[in-house]
């Protein structure tokens, strides 16, 4: 009975000397288990650095998204759209920007069709002429200056829409009346453009957050083979030792179950944090596809009126 309490008694001693607090199994640990938690440690630091800049640059852009969205809602033309974006930064003016160069580059078929610059040439620059003296420009239309005084800046009337008549009216009365085939090849054109331009804007927002779900779906395995490489490390020291005391073995067991400990702690944020920013990017998304649907719905209508006046002064 002495024998066994003594046997006890070195054993506590034995444990004591070992120290086995996280830090102090970190030191005493092989150099691969070392390099590993290291690694794990240094990407806990990154998945939660991406974390909080995808959370904030998310909510930065649903807020921009949102207040855009209530413009598209209430807008009734596109030229009102662009007159109250003209502020924006947001991605509802890409949207805008984009159909309004697709409806343009779409009344242009015979201005890129001449291709010498003969005949196409000068009825362009004739035309441009006529918009100048509205106060409209080809690059004020859809370069820098979209939503600055070359449409709806100062000098212009705001009960004029001249944007509205350079664009849609003397287009289609310069080439030739739009016809319901052309009209649905416009709206066609610009769905598919739209769903490039949402597709474009949530990759932009996504950009990143693939890593973390690489981060939660291998942290867990390395550190279980940082588990494996330091249990053989303790079934070669029992060997060596030719003993299977608790005090010799428990030490270097510890020590690897505390890769596996850390890698769990680096893959369960990772994960949920991953899964919380899918959600926010859903919603994104979402809120995007009301802005470009509310933006084709404003496309058909204009361009059915101009139809209706056109067929009107038949």
């Amino acid at each position: 009975m002495e024998s066994e309490t003594v046997s006890l008694d070195n054993m506590s001693t034995a444990f004591a000397a070992h120290n086995l607090s996280p830090f102090s199994m970190f030191i005493a640990a092989d150099w691969v288990v070392k390099t590993i938690i290291v690694l794990l440690l240094l990407a806990s630091l990154a998945s939660w650095t991406i974390a909080f800049v995808k959370v904030v640059e998310i909510f930065l852009a649903k807020r921009r998204v949102r207040h855009e969205l209530q413009f598209v809602l209430n807008a009734q033309t596109l030229p009102r759209l662009a007159a109250s974006l003209k502020e924006s930064k947001g991605v509802g003016v890409f949207f805008l920007r984009e159909v309004l160069k697709e409806v343009y580059l779409s009344t242009q078929q015979v201005n890129f069709i001449a291709s010498d610059g003969s005949s196409g040439g000068s009825r362009e620059k004739a035309h441009e002429r006529q918009c100048a003296q509205k106060g409209i420009s080809a690059q004020g239309i859809f370069g820098e200056g979209i939503f600055g005084q070359g449409v709806f800046g100062e000098g212009i009337p705001t009960q004029q829409n001249p944007y509205d008549d350079c664009l849609f009216s003397e287009e289609i009365d310069r080439y030739g009346e739009v016809g319901r085939d052309m009209n649905e090849g416009v709206k066609e054109r610009v769905h598919s453009l739209l769903s490039r331009c949402l597709l474009s804007a949530v990759r932009r927002v996504a950009c990143g957050s693939a890593v973390l779900a690489t981060i939660g779906a291998l942290a867990p395995f390395v550190g279980l083979f940082a588990t494996v490489w330091g249990i053989m490390n303790s079934f070669i020291g029992i060997a060596e030792s030719q003993t299977t005391r608790l005090d010799v073995v428990a030490p270097g067991i510890a020590e690897a179950l505390l890769a596996t400990a850390i890698g769990l702690f680096v893959a369960i944020p990772a994960v949920a944090m991953y899964n919380g920013l899918m959600r926010a990017i859903n919603g994104y998304r979402n809120d995007l596809g009301d802005i470009a649907a509310a933006i084709e719905r404003l496309l058909s209508r204009e361009l059915d009126r101009h139809l209706q006046q056109k067929s009107h002064k038949k």
